[in-house]
């Protein structure tokens, strides 16, 4: 077979669009094109040629950006073109390209991967499958009546990319076994890989709080928002005296900005915010809320739970106990866990108004632990693990 390229990163948001993962991945791709010819497959929604070039960034690196005609605020069938879209043309330079080793993630999922698969089928290429979340079971959650026969298809096809993989990367031992609950074959070497926290640094002014509850990140419908927002509701009628901030997008974040508007001494609304501004809210908060679906910790593991943990505010999980993500709270004593229904949560806010509940500091061996864990340097030192022993095969 006749391999032009040695490796191809397949990955749709690259750095700097994803700051956190996408940094990674960089440092991953420049160490790998300093030893192979490496190719980084993506889009180019931020200019990625000339922010490269400004940076002095991406030395050696082989480059296939590809025009991005979707942001976070496009319509569904904008996106759904933009994913077909950017599947094509990846599956056009891996065949022109010809690598030897593909590494591609759920970035997006199921559409692109098997874009991958198809490809080392075809070539006798080898790939490595980073299962950051499981679709379509993760989607199915949001659809329920998606359960039908594209459903079964979605997961068979999903199903295929993850048995043929040479090796599989994902974050939990339960979302392990909900891969093996497919009924597939699952590669023996199975890595477990924490995805990095955004980089924590103090507040300069060294302020104090200034909220009492933040939430960063997806205003979407697996982070129970109805419920969120009737219970704020409920708890500031009722003379409730908190203070809640919220910084994000997603299918609530109108429903957010009329809260705001609603209680303006209580509820304050920021909008899509940079790293640093994210940092800077968790860091004045008492509370850092992380409401999340039960079924969905079986098939993900929400993306800003190590930043909060790292930032050493409390953690308020609201799920149930017997989740990943709830285990993972109480055993390294990050915060407290409290059942998503309206008398839980009205009965957490009074008793932290009455102060019979209260923030607690991290301990020092946590605050160790987590520092190396959820670095950027650990992600990337584990990632070049996993493609050393995928070269050296």
């Amino acid at each position: 077979m006749d391999y032009k390229d040695d490796i191809a990163i397949v990955m749709r948001t690259f750095w700097p669009v994803s700051p956190v993962v996408g940094a990674g991945m960089l440092r991953v791709a420049e160490w790998l094109s300093s030893k192979y010819k490496c190719r980084v497959i993506t889009q180019n929604q931020a200019d990625l040629y000339g922010v490269l070039k400004s940076k002095r960034r991406g030395r050696n690196i082989r480059l296939s950006a590809f025009y991005a005609f979707s942001t976070s605020s496009s319509s569904f069938l904008i996106r759904v073109f933009d994913l077909l879209w950017f599947g094509l043309a990846a599956l056009i330079s891996l065949v022109i390209h010809r690598p030897k080793l593909v590494y591609v993630a759920t970035d997006p999922p199921l559409f692109v991967p098997f874009v991958v698969y198809v490809y080392a089928s075809l070539f006798k290429a080898k790939y490595i499958y980073h299962v950051q979340d499981i679709h379509p079971e993760a989607s199915a959650i949001v659809f329920p009546k998606f359960k039908g026969l594209p459903f079964k298809l979605l997961r068979w096809l999903d199903a295929l990319v993850v048995s043929r993989a040479s090796t599989v990367i994902t974050l939990t031992k339960e979302m392990e076994e909900s891969l093996k609950e497919r009924g597939i074959n699952v590669p023996k070497k199975i890595y477990f890989i924490n995805n990095p926290s955004a980089k924590i640094e103090p507040l300069e002014d060294g302020s104090s709080n200034k909220f009492d509850y933040c939430f960063l990140g997806n205003l979407g419908r697996l982070q129970h928002m109805p419920l969120l927002i009737e219970v704020i509701q409920r708890y500031l009628h009722n003379g409730g005296i908190a203070t809640f901030s919220f910084a994000g997008d997603g299918v609530y974040s109108e429903k957010i900005a009329s809260l705001s508007k609603m209680f303006p001494n209580n509820v304050f609304y920021f909008g899509k915010v940079s790293v640093s501004q994210a940092t800077s809210i968790t860091l004045s908060s008492n509370w850092a809320l992380l409401p999340i679906e039960d079924d969905v910790c079986r098939y993900a593991f929400p993306s800003k739970t190590s930043s909060y943990a790292l930032s050493g505010t409390s953690i308020l999980c609201i799920c149930g106990a017997h989740t990943n993500v709830a285990k993972w709270v109480s055993k390294n004593g990050l915060g407290r866990v409290v059942s998503p229904d309206i008398e839980s949560l009205l009965s957490f806010f009074t008793n932290a108004d009455a102060g019979s509940i209260s923030p607690r500091p991290q301990k020092d061996e946590i605050k160790k632990y987590l520092a190396i864990n959820y670095s950027e340097n650990n992600f990337v030192t584990n990632i070049q693990n996993v493609f050393s022993d995928q070269i050296s095969v």
